[in-house]
């Protein structure tokens, strides 16, 4: 059974409707924002190609710094909004952590960016252990509503599955599925078979979460089941969306 929990609103991330044009390069994409085409930095280096095409209706906001005046955070996938930012969605992740909303982390405190060894990891929770967390972001919707990842080689995904068993301690790597409606996380053997490999035997915790946007705030809505099928899954096509 899914542990599915009330939803619960992370954080609130103001952001206006815009419309995709295309995707330009891993960074940047255009969008259609009040009637004008702009380029709008994109934190996620999947290929997002379910999310991220021409007309497809997504969320963009504000963003400070850089060249580019705003940014993408979340686009419409069946059933509603997923978060597309990846930054907003380890915000919110850390913020459910220190919410007490995540079963198997409730009263750690929470530190960014740990360092173990010679490699860099999203989380360190501390609560009577350390336990560190590498998050992976599962946007990748498959026809059966399972969350997915990756949708594309990744030698940094598999440089960290390879690197955190190494590190001291209880290790966990946490898919967040960034959509609604998921019924639990599969890898995607096709977007990289070495990443299947290594997730099937790999003694490190696989745990998984469901978030999505609502605008304007990111929710949770369940602790989900990590399923290692073996990339029989598929992803929905753009048509049905």
């Amino acid at each position: 059974m899914i542990p599915l929990l009330p939803e619960r609103a992370l954080l609130k991330a103001e952001a206006f409707p815009c419309r995709i044009v295309k995707k330009l390069n891993r960074f940047v994409v255009e969008a259609s924002l009040a009637g004008e085409v702009v380029k709008v930095h994109n934190t996620n280096t999947g290929r997002l190609e379910d999310l991220l095409w021409e007309g497809n209706l997504a969320y963009c906001a504000e963003k400070e710094g850089g060249k580019l005046r705003f940014k993408l955070i979340a686009a419409k996938t069946l059933g509603g909004l997923a978060v597309v930012d990846t930054n907003l969605q380890e915000r919110a992740l850390e913020r459910a952590f220190e919410l007490g909303y995540i079963s198997w982390a409730r009263g750690c405190r929470v530190k960014r960016r740990p360092r173990a060894g010679r490699s860099v990891f999203d989380f360190e929770l501390e609560c009577g252990e350390r336990v560190l967390v590498e998050s992976k972001s599962a946007d990748l919707a498959s026809w059966r509503g399972f969350g997915m990842w990756p949708d594309c080689p990744t030698d940094r995904g598999l440089r960290h599955l390879r690197e955190l068993p190494r590190a001291p301690g209880r290790k966990v790597v946490l898919f967040v599925v960034g959509f609604p409606g998921a019924r639990a996380f599969v890898p995607y053997c096709r977007g990289d078979e070495r990443v299947c490999e290594e997730l099937v035997k790999s003694p490190v915790e696989l745990r998984a979460v469901g978030m999505y946007y609502d605008p304007p705030f990111v929710k949770l809505y369940g602790e989900l089941p990590v399923l290692l099928l073996e990339g029989r899954e598929e992803p929905l096509s753009k048509v049905l969306l």
